[in-house]
């Protein structure tokens, strides 16, 4: 009984140390898709427009397996550009407050098609609030090459933008990435 109760704790052993490798194999399996240059990070405001010019982060994403994506990603705050210096800062050190929040971080996992396009849901931190956010995109892939591009609307009381419950910024993505 001894016997065959060690050999059982030996294998439970055995497969609580493979099970992470197997898990990390399979991750491992995605594409990694490396960002390119030229992509576009636009926010659309009554009050102001621009784009972010640094952003970075990883992004796994294979059409085959869209339960396994994962998206982890950073906006630069300081690098916003809203087509003069004094909106520049009134937005990057008013608004959103980039001293104390210099990031605008996005992470999620998983994919699945809706309606003909792809939704991941993660979070969005921003100013210093994480909160939920399911986001559409749609993907083009051309062999070593593909396109991520996707637009959603955010409520600025939710991150506490404004103070008025209605304001919105509308915020559009154009994301082209190679393979690893």
């Amino acid at each position: 009984m001894k016997r065959s109760r060690f050999s059982i704790l030996k294998y439970l052993a055995i497969a609580s140390l493979l099970l992470p490798l197997i898990a990390f194999s399979a991750l491992d399996l995605l594409h990694r898709w490396n960002i390119r240059d030229h992509y576009n990070i636009k926010f659309i405001h009554p009050d102001a427009e621009g784009i972010f010019k640094k952003f970075e982060g990883t992004v796994l994403f294979d059409e085959t397996q869209p339960q396994n994506a994962h998206f982890d990603v950073n906006i630069d705050v300081h690098s916003v550009e809203a087509g003069n210096p004094a909106r520049n800062e009134s937005i990057r050190n008013g608004w959103l407050n980039g001293e104390k929040y210099p990031k605008i971080h996005f992470v999620a996992k998983g994919a699945e098609q809706k309606e003909g396009n792809w939704q991941t849901s993660g979070e969005l931190s921003l100013h210093g609030v994480t909160k939920p956010l399911a986001l559409p995109f749609t993907f083009k892939s051309n062999g070593d090459s593909a396109v991520f591009e996707g637009n959603f609307i955010l409520k600025m009381k939710d991150y506490n933008l404004s103070d008025e419950p209605e304001e919105t910024i509308q915020v559009e993505l154009r994301i082209p990435v190679s393979k690893q």
